[in-house]
């Protein structure tokens, strides 16, 4: 199911970080100090790997959204 910034937002920052999934490896991280970043979670020669795209808000959903179809297109 495709995040909203009314989720985001309205998230509240917990003991440990956690994720919003939106799809296909894209989500974003809300760590305990509040601060939340895009992530895109994807496999290379079998291993998994995370990469980092940048903060949100700064980083919207539209640009998350045209990295994450950058790197799958790789």
């Amino acid at each position: 199911m495709p995040l909203n910034d009314a989720e985001i937002l309205g998230s509240k920052p917990k003991a440990k970080p956690f994720r919003w999934a939106d799809a296909k490896g894209l989500f974003v991280e809300i760590l305990p100090s509040g601060s939340k970043l895009w992530r895109f979670k994807y496999r290379f020669t079998a291993k998994e790997k995370t990469l980092a795209l940048g903060a949100y808000p700064e980083n919207w959903q539209m640009r998350a959204n045209d990295s994450f179809v950058w790197i799958a297109e790789e």
